[in-house]
């Protein structure tokens, strides 16, 4: 999940087993990776609610299949 702004590491209990990623380039808003997980789609809800309700701009939610996955194909 990657959003505009920035997300606190202190949100981690909110959201999980997730890597929270900030970069930011000079003269550009901060961009926010959140990597991990969801045990569930209403775990993923939560997390957009969560971020939505925080007025963070949604850039882009992927599902990236595990490696054991793939390797099953």
């Amino acid at each position: 999940v990657r959003v505009e702004g920035t997300v606190s590491e202190s949100y981690c209990d909110i959201f999980g087993d997730i890597t929270i990623k900030e970069e930011s380039d000079a003269g550009q808003h901060p961009v926010t990776t959140l990597t991990g997980q969801y045990v569930d789609q209403a775990a993923l809800m939560g997390a957009l609610n969560f971020l939505y309700d925080r007025r963070l701009p949604l850039l882009l939610v992927e599902y990236v299949p595990e490696i054991s996955e793939a390797l099953e194909e």
